[in-house]
């Protein structure tokens, strides 16, 4: 029951924080396309404003942000339009996904590399105290720094 009781409060919290963060990132001033170019021709904009559909109405925006809307395409047939939230402003031919995709394994790589590190230096940090004070054999601290790190 409690578990219950906290996933219903979680979906109307998750909607909550989602809404706030839509509606701030509409009522930042400028455009997405205002910061690292000069001021482009009226048909660059228009082009820009159609493909990332700023010319929706919010709660079409909102829809699309989510991944929760339908359109009709030229043939009159439904099909799932694709959430917004995976284009990237920055790498123009990317989308958000790739760009963690393809950075992924680094961060993982040197965030477990940083942590075998720390653990072992704790380790024997700890392992020597204990030897120290306790009067360990020195060959249990390595064992079990060894232990942590492998």
């Amino acid at each position: 029951m409690y578990f219950l009781k906290r996933l219903l409060f979680f979906i109307p919290l998750l909607l909550l924080i989602s809404a706030l963060g839509f509606a701030v990132m509409r009522l930042a001033p400028g455009s997405p396309f205002d910061r690292d170019r000069v001021p482009a021709t009226q048909d660059v904009e228009r082009a820009l404003i159609r493909r990332y559909h700023y010319d929706e109405p919010v709660w079409k925006q909102y829809l699309r942000y989510f991944g929760m809307l339908w359109e009709r395409d030229a043939a009159g047939q439904l099909r799932h339009a694709p959430a917004s939230f995976d284009i990237s402003y920055r790498y123009r031919n990317h989308t958000v996904s790739r760009v963690i995709g393809d950075a992924l394994p680094v961060s993982m790589t040197l965030g477990g590399s940083y942590s075998r590190a720390a653990i072992a230096a704790g380790g024997l940090r700890s392992g020597a105290g204990d030897w120290a004070v306790a009067g360990a054999d020195v060959r249990d601290s390595a064992a079990m720094v060894s232990g942590w790190v492998v």
